[in-house]
């Protein structure tokens, strides 16, 4: 039998406009998919997850919230204080929580502040997921991380992508639409924004750049961090490999989103970069060794090749599409009180 459509109502790490809360598209990826599934989603902006006035604030609003929309459960999108705010506001709602990798792992952060401040949400995250129905991990690694008491009723949901907007386009237009020269070669870097820059860990990538010039390679590193969908999908298309050195990761959507362009991808093994590697050509897992990953991004570069990326996102069932319907189950067993 069909299951029922849902009344959700989603709590994001965001700021707030008369429009609604500011999404990174692949929350509103995520919500445009649940919506068009028939279910009516109302999403809840916590923007302000330091301050305690602004915290009381934000509980008081999400309370409001409830019993205004009256959900058939709540679902928090983030760890730390956006899962914490959200169990002290559910009550006996059916809540699930999500990990993206930040919020359990840490942000990599140096210093005593930020050691303390990834201690706090750590253990924030893990008190939201105990009052937590199901738990949704973005990544294996992250799933493996979570203590047994947790791990019996988490499930591995990587995000899925939305390959309407993704999608491989001729390099020479790309770079026409984006004003670029043809001649040199170009590497994609994720450079993060805010407290999440440290974990990309752009001093290796840095570095392999630097190795390539001494070469003679005629390249550069593009750094993407704050662009739409569509610009991104442009910048992927125009670009001749993605280099990911990050320190950790769940499962990184940049990933699959070249791959859904068949953007060659060379990577350090983190988060499931591996697993959505396997049967990807051309495309490299190396060490944390600068020398070693120069080697395999100039191996890409000398090839000239696109992969055959887009073709394993659909075999992995990694599309929005086939995406959402595991996320609904995951709904749906909550509500159920599975």
């Amino acid at each position: 039998m069909k299951d029922s459509p849902l009344r959700i109502l989603i709590t994001v790490d965001a700021g707030r406009t008369p429009n609604g809360p500011v999404l990174p598209h692949v929350y509103s990826t995520q919500i445009e998919f649940l919506q068009q599934s028939n279910n009516l989603v109302r999403v809840f902006g916590i923007d302000s997850r330091t301050s305690p006035f602004g915290i009381l604030r934000n509980l008081r609003e999400l309370k409001a919230e409830i019993a205004n929309f009256y959900p058939d459960l709540i679902v928090a999108y983030y760890g730390t204080m956006v899962a914490a705010v959200t169990r002290c506001a559910a009550g006996p709602l059916p809540m699930v929580v999500t990990f993206r990798g930040s919020d359990w792992l840490g942000s990599a952060n140096p210093g005593p502040y930020w050691w303390v401040r990834d201690r706090i949400g750590s253990l924030l995250s893990f008190w939201a997921a105990r009052g937590a129905r199901q738990i949704a991990v973005n990544g294996g690694e992250l799933a493996e991380s979570l203590p047994a008491g947790l791990k019996k009723k988490a499930t591995n949901l990587p995000n899925g992508i939305d390959t309407r907007v993704f999608r491989p386009i001729s390099r020479e237009d790309a770079r026409r639409q984006l004003g670029w020269e043809a001649a040199p070669k170009v590497i994609l870097f994720n450079a993060g924004i805010g407290s999440g820059q440290v974990v990309k860990n752009l001093p290796l990538a840095e570095e392999v750049v630097q190795i390539l010039k001494s070469w003679s390679q005629d390249v550069r590193l593009e750094k993407v961090s704050t662009y739409s969908r569509e610009q991104v999908c442009l910048r992927m298309n125009a670009t001749d490999c993605l280099l990911v050195t990050s320190l950790h990761e769940g499962s990184p959507d940049l990933v699959k989103e070249a791959m859904a362009c068949n953007l060659p991808v060379v990577s350090v093994p983190c988060g499931d970069i591996s697993e959505r590697m396997e049967g990807v050509f051309p495309g490299y897992i190396c060490k944390y060794d600068p020398g070693e990953l120069s080697k395999a991004v100039g191996r890409v570069l000398s090839s000239g090749l696109r992969s055959n990326g887009r073709e394993q996102l659909f075999a992995q069932g990694l599309d929005i599409k086939s995406v959402i319907q595991r996320v609904l189950a995951v709904y749906h067993r909550a509500v159920a009180g599975q």
